[in-house]
Order: C-alpha cells, then sequence, then structure tokens
C-alpha cells in the first residue's frame, strides 16, 4: 500500500515519514505487515502555521491586548515614558500569549489531553523566555526603527508639501 518515504497521517502524530517496511509474525503465525514512521514535526509546524497564525492575532487583537493595555494602565503612570509604556505592554502580551500559544501549541499537537496540562509547567517558561527574548532584542528595535524610518519619511512628504 505504501512504500518507503511515502508520508502518512497518523493519529495526534501528524504527518510521518515511513522510513522502513516490516514484517513479523504475530501469535497466530500470521505475517503482518508493520510500518517505521518518522515524525515530520517540520512539515507538521509548516502546516499549522497558517491556523496558528490566525488564532493569534485574534486573541491578541481581542483578548491579549486589550487586558495588556488595562494592565499597562495599572503600572504605569500618565508623566512615564513612552519606553515605558511600550515596554510593559511588551511585557504583558508576551505573558498573555505565550500563556495561551502553549495551550494551543500543546492541543494542536496532542489534542485535547491531560498532557497539556501537566507539560505546561515545563513548556510554558521556556516559551515565554524565547518569547521575550526575540521580542525586546529583535522584534521590537526593528519595529521600532521602521516606524522611525516611516515617521521621517511623512514629515518630509509633509514639508515638502507645506513648502510647495
Amino acid at each position: 500500500m505504501f512504500k518507503i518515504n511515502d508520508y502518512v497521517v497518523y493519529g495526534s502524530t501528524g504527518v510521518c515519514q515511513i522510513i522502513d517496511i516490516s514484517k513479523e509474525k504475530n501469535l497466530s503465525n500470521d505475517e503482518i505487515q508493520y510500518y517505521v514512521l518518522q515524525p515530520e514535526t517540520i512539515v507538521t509546524a509548516l502546516k499549522a502555521f497558517p491556523l496558528v497564525f490566525i488564532i493569534a492575532m485574534i486573541l491578541e487583537k481581542f483578548i491579549v491586548g486589550k487586558v495588556a493595555d488595562k494592565l499597562v494602565n495599572v503600572f504605569s503612570l500618565p508623566t512615564d515614558s513612552f519606553n515605558s509604556h511600550i515596554l510593559f505592554r511588551t511585557f504583558f502580551t508576551v505573558i498573555g500569549m505565550s500563556i495561551i500559544m502553549t495551550n494551543v501549541g500543546g492541543i494542536l499537537a496532542s489534542g485535547f489531553s491531560l498532557e497539556v496540562i501537566k507539560e505546561f509547567p515545563i513548556n510554558w517558561p521556556r516559551n515565554f523566555c524565547v518569547v521575550i527574548f526575540l521580542e525586546l532584542l529583535i522584534v521590537q528595535p526593528i519595529a521600532r526603527t521602521v516606524m522611525r524610518i516611516m515617521h521621517d519619511k511623512n514629515e518630509t512628504h509633509l514639508d515638502d508639501r507645506l513648502s510647495a
């Protein structure tokens, strides 16, 4: 039916590659064919990415972002700097999104099971640390640079229109 190097979907494991096919005899001496599978995590992750991305955007817009904004107002003053507001917003957003997406990822990988809850205390701190690192040291500096460039271009464009 299948051959070596074919890809199959196997239960909650997801996409697997057949790396070997073996035949063994069972207790009644019947020969049974077995497939040796290797999970293809990257293929599964890439296939799930659009769904996960949509879920993340919806959650950030309608739930996590609103909660983060309220927490920023609780933990900062209107007189605090713009950077402190951005730092608080980033921190609270990363906490919320990492908690929710750790669970979403677990459910997508394992289905609705007790295993997702058991693995949460192990997976969430790792996910939080990775995301806060990426957000503070890579994503936010790039976003601020892009926004500064866009602001400068708009200012130049406005100056040109006013001087004309």
